[in-house]
């Protein structure tokens, strides 16, 4: 298990709903990420950056292949 520490000189401030102390860089409209996350202001899957098509796109492509309405 790796534990990271934040940088020096990082800002800490208060979470907005909580009151736990949270790095300011680490906000998401003053509230820490995990209250951010209870509240719906950001999702609870991580963004994979993904770029191109997804499954959807090769449901939707495959259906036109086949020929198949989809239901």
């Amino acid at each position: 298990m790796v534990i990271t520490h934040p940088a020096a000189g990082s800002r800490w401030v208060r979470c907005a709903r909580c009151g736990k102390k949270t790095r300011a860089e680490r906000l998401v409209k003053g509230f820490g990420r995990d209250c951010a996350t209870f509240l719906g202001l950001i999702g609870s899957a991580p963004d994979t950056g993904q770029d191109g098509p997804d499954l959807f796109d090769a449901l939707a492509e495959q259906r036109q292949e086949t020929g198949s309405a989809g239901a």
